[in-house]
């Protein structure tokens, strides 16, 4: 880890919630009663910085997260340049060369050779987790062979691990090593980021803002006229390989019969049809009170809507045409009408009518992804000083992340929050 050092008035230091900080010594004290403290500067490690979600999460690191160095890594430095290029563009007011060159490092390194197992590479690879706190994955979801060997050299390394991989396959692989990594004292957290990674997020919130809680449908939104053929949008037909659209009625998990359902959504003032999704998080909910809720995605248009439903239904058996339906998903999207935002909101009620509500926007799919990865990687940052907060073993983000911090820092970070309770706002 980097050293830097911070002078300080003994009478007047601050806390600051974006500072992730590791106090190493604390040093006499001078005539002017100015402590010098030596800082150990938290680092994280992305793989896949490159792609939509990684280049969005360099960006927003560097801007929210004070005090903490990030190393992109890649097989490409012409590709991570440009990274830290566009990023430096991007907050070229508010952030100086200088602050970029102290924070943002660039490593090369071919991940693909570490995963075959070549020796170099691998030891590349390990010199450079042995100087992190954290390493986040943003690549495409990996093999599971490729996912255990990985997750295998982080723990071996004494690094936290945090993906937002949409398929459940990398949680079910990475299970599988669960007593390794809490036997070593490790964090694995799967699935951060928006869906999934806020739905069961967002009921856990509800349920400390109104007692008993019963019921707490999610509506989630995602509306564009675009649609790159990223390794993301190819998620979408693993994860339809498993899912099922399974919600909770009267208490018990069960396929929803009614196959669509209304939702007004405040952020936009708009209401429309949204079909019932399958996230396993929702499974992990512990609210004994609850007796009604689901996750539920908002229609696109006619013809997106039709070629969803034939991508799933024909996942499971055919996924190769399913994958080859994702190009004519594509096109349908430029149909799409306005508004474009993507967001999730849930509507919470108990029995004796109190009503709440919670919501976060953004017109951009992946900047509000990278955003809610912040606010969960900013609490792993902090239980790495803090014991008390540490949650070894591997875990869904939304059941790992504590709600009230997620929304406050997705506050701070600029993200549009509609929160109500009996209809005034909090």
């Amino acid at each position: 880890m980097e050293v830097i050092e911070l002078e300080a008035n003994n009478n007047n230091l601050t806390e600051n919630n974006n500072l992730v900080d590791n106090t190493n010594t604390l040093k006499d004290s001078n005539n002017n009663n100015t402590e010098k403290k030596e800082i150990m500067m938290q680092k994280v490690c992305i793989m896949g910085a490159s792609g939509e979600t990684g280049r969005r999460l360099t960006r927003l690191l560097i801007q929210h997260v004070n005090n903490v160095g990030i190393t992109i890594i890649g097989r490409s430095l012409t590709k991570l340049d440009e990274v830290k290029n566009n990023a430096m563009k991007a907050l070229e007011t508010i952030v100086d060369k200088e602050t970029f060159d102290k924070r943002l490092f660039l490593k090369q390194v071919d991940v693909e050779q570490v995963l075959k197992g070549n020796e170099q590479e691998t030891n590349t690879f390990e010199e450079i987790l042995k100087e992190h706190s954290l390493i986040i994955n943003v690549m495409p979801p990996l093999p599971h062979d490729e996912t255990i060997r990985l997750a295998r050299l982080a723990i071996k390394n004494n690094v936290d691990w945090i993906d937002p991989h949409m398929v459940t396959s990398t949680i079910h692989h990475l299970k599988e090593i669960e007593k390794e990594a809490v036997d070593n004292k490790i964090c694995i957290v799967c699935q951060a980021g928006l869906f999934p990674g806020i739905p069961a997020l967002f009921v856990r919130k509800a349920n400390e803002n109104i007692k008993e809680m019963t019921d707490a449908p999610i509506a989630l939104i995602s509306r564009t006229n675009h649609m790159g053929l990223t390794a993301g949008a190819y998620d979408i037909v693993d994860y339809m390989k498993t899912a099922k659209n399974d919600v909770m009625i009267d208490g018990k998990w069960q396929a929803d019969k009614s196959i669509s359902r209304n939702f007004h959504f405040q952020s936009v003032n708009k209401t429309f049809a949204c079909y019932p999704m399958e996230f396993e998080e929702m499974y992990e909910l512990n609210i004994p009170t609850l007796k009604n809720t689901g996750v539920f995605m908002s229609e696109l248009n006619f013809l997106s809507d039709s070629i969803m439903l034939l991508m799933q239904m024909s996942a499971k058996s055919f996924p190769g045409f399913a994958k080859w339906m994702v190009k004519n998903l594509a096109c349908s999207m430029k149909y799409v009408k306005e508004p474009y935002v993507s967001g999730a909101q849930v509507e919470a009620t108990n029995k004796d009518g109190d009503r709440y509500y919670l919501s976060i926007c953004n017109e951009d799919v992946f900047e509000i992804t990278a955003h809610s990865l912040v606010a969960t990687i900013e609490q792993m940052l902090e239980s790495r000083t803090n014991e008390k907060l540490r949650k070894h073993g591997v875990h869904f983000s939304a059941i790992y992340s504590d709600p009230t911090l997620l929304i406050n820092s997705l506050k701070r970070q600029g993200i549009p929050v509609i929160e109500k309770l009996n209809d005034k706002d909090l």
